[in-house]
């Protein structure tokens, strides 16, 4: 897997690894500041659902609440079915869901969050586009237990609330049922 560890302040230069999954889920015990990078180049590449969530001023149980039923009615899923990991600050909430059970193109997932985002507007659209400036066409989610630290930002670490490790990786696709 390839994992963002370091950016430069001014985010012209990238430090990515190769690890392998077991190396990677027992580093994700401690605060690296790990990103997983995303491949963007290729529409087509299979990944895991993740929805990167971001909304502000509102009840972080809320906003859980709502978008659980949004998705669970669109995916045919229970709460059971998903991933959650949180980091809320200040009137900022912010959680990462991913499913445990489902893996689609980054075609189709870019396609879902739009139509999902006319229900749910706390959707982070960013989260499956590559910034202008990256010459590689990838992107990057962070991890859980990882701060924004790597990448010259604030933000305390993402803290698992539901699920392993293991399925919070977007890339690992194994076992996953293709919608």
């Amino acid at each position: 897997m390839r994992i963002l560890v370091a950016e430069s302040a001014n985010k012209l230069t990238n430090t990515i690894v190769e690890m392998d999954r077991a190396r990677l889920l027992e580093g994700l015990q401690q605060d690296h500041g790990w990103h997983e990078v995303i491949p963007m180049y290729d529409s087509n590449e299979p990944l895991r659902i993740y929805f990167d969530i971001d909304a502000l001023d509102r009840r972080p149980e809320a906003v859980l609440e709502e978008t659980l039923a949004v998705l669970n009615n669109r995916f045919h899923t229970t709460k059971e079915d998903w991933a959650i990991a949180s980091c809320h600050r200040d009137q900022k909430v912010s959680f990462h869901l991913l499913s445990r059970c489902n893996k689609c193109s980054l075609r189709q997932l870019r396609d879902l969050a739009i139509s999902i985002k006319k229900e749910i507007h706390w959707i982070d659209l960013s989260a499956y586009w590559f910034a202008p400036s990256d010459r590689k066409e990838e992107g990057s989610l962070r991890l859980p237990n990882q701060s924004k630290g790597a990448i010259h930002k604030e933000g305390p670490p993402f803290l698992i609330e539901q699920g392993d490790l293991a399925d919070f990786l977007v890339t690992d696709v194994t076992g996953l049922r293709t919608l």
